[in-house]
């Protein structure tokens, strides 16, 4: 029996995002590989993969960029350990592994994971770390990324494997999140569930929903809850009381269980500058709410434009109010639309995106090797 080929996987964030979410999901579901992952002790991911059976966990120093650079050689040739290849998860990690593997002079290959749709500086270290020979293969979650991806590297080193979540997880609802907040039962609700970072505009979203509420009798009744933690919470803040919204919105800050509660809302807003794919928008889908969302990065990739939620364009405020509108006033479009983002959904399982990944490592493994014959 051929024996199972081990991967390890690089992740620097201590915070909790769609990344970390998705390397959870792999190492979990993965059936056919070995997985150790490196990452910081105090993360969140390193708690929860602390819980799962069969991969391997190590740590390293998160002080700076040298500490967190010596860990991952140490990893590299620690004797108990021989890793077939080398999956980086972010862009930091993706530095460690190449400039560690570098020092070592281990010929293990490099996947990158790309999740962001931010343009890559067209720059000697850039050019460096897309092209070197030791990456085998960049992994986009969209098409949008691959297309900037596309500028650095030929089609044979790239993949699009995009993003799953845990779909039967997402409907029916376990928890009523009106009544936690105490609104009345008939109360409707929108609801942003996205890191409160720049690129993601909640400003945007305010300002619409600001202009949307102008347009109906009873604004008390209709309520704006946002989910999510990050640097622009102040700004958003402040753009709450500049609106006039305080009765009106509600900052959750982070919530570990907006899969328990978020079909029990009537429309899923989001309103980002640049999206990488979305994975909110899938739980959004798979918990079959309507969807209005901005056409950015590979959104436009999820959203199909009136038949499974309402695109409108980025930073266009009275698009998005009037979008937010038609929901309002229309309950079979409601209906309409939240089938359809269900059946949709179904492309984006967490199985699939296993099985995606895993036929990339095959596509890789299987070159190194012939690579090494040839050698």
């Amino acid at each position: 029996m051929e024996k199972m080929k081990h991967i390890l996987h690089v992740s620097t964030p201590i915070t909790w995002r769609g990344g970390e979410q998705q390397l959870f999901y792999l190492v979990k579901g993965s059936k056919h590989y070995k997985h150790t992952v490196l990452c910081p002790e105090n993360s969140v991911l390193a708690e929860r993969l602390r819980q799962v059976e069969g991969v391997e966990l190590l740590h390293f120093d998160n002080a700076s960029f040298f500490t967190r650079w010596i860990s991952v050689q140490r990893a590299l040739t620690w004797s108990q350990f021989s890793f077939d290849m080398m999956h980086t998860h972010d862009a930091k990690a993706h530095s460690l592994a190449l400039y560690a593997l570098m020092i070592t002079g281990k010929k293990t290959p490099i996947i990158v994971h790309r999740r962001v749709d931010f343009a890559i500086k067209k720059n000697a270290i850039k050019s460096f770390k897309y092209t070197h020979h030791l990456v085998g293969k960049v992994i986009s979650v969209s098409k949008a990324i691959d297309a900037l991806v596309a500028d650095h590297l030929p089609e044979n080193k790239r993949a699009v494997v995009y993003s799953g979540v845990e779909i039967e997880a997402m409907y029916p609802p376990s928890k009523n999140i009106r009544f936690e907040l105490g609104f009345n039962e008939d109360t409707f609700v929108i609801a942003n569930v996205a890191a409160l970072a720049p690129h993601k505009d909640q400003k945007t979203l305010l300002k619409a929903f600001a202009l949307f509420l102008l347009t109906i009798e009873n604004s008390k009744n209709v309520q704006l809850i946002i989910a999510g933690e990050g640097k622009s919470r102040s700004s958003v803040e402040d753009a709450i009381e500049e609106l006039g919204l305080k009765n009106n919105v509600t900052l959750l800050g982070y919530r570990e269980d907006v899969k328990k509660w978020l079909a029990s809302v009537d429309v899923f807003a989001i309103s980002s500058e640049t999206e990488g794919l979305g994975t909110s928008i899938i739980d959004a889908m798979a918990a079959k709410l309507p969807i209005v969302a901005t056409a950015a990065g590979g959104i436009v990739e999820l959203v199909q434009p009136d038949k499974t939620g309402l695109l409108v364009p980025v930073k266009d405020v009275e698009a998005f109010s009037e979008s937010l509108g038609k929901l309002y006033a229309s309950k079979d479009l409601r209906q309409a639309l939240s089938e359809s983002a269900f059946e949709r959904a179904k492309d984006f399982s967490q199985i699939k995106m296993v099985e995606g990944i895993e036929a990339v490592y095959r596509d890789v493994l299987s070159l190194d090797g012939e690579a090494n014959k040839k050698a």
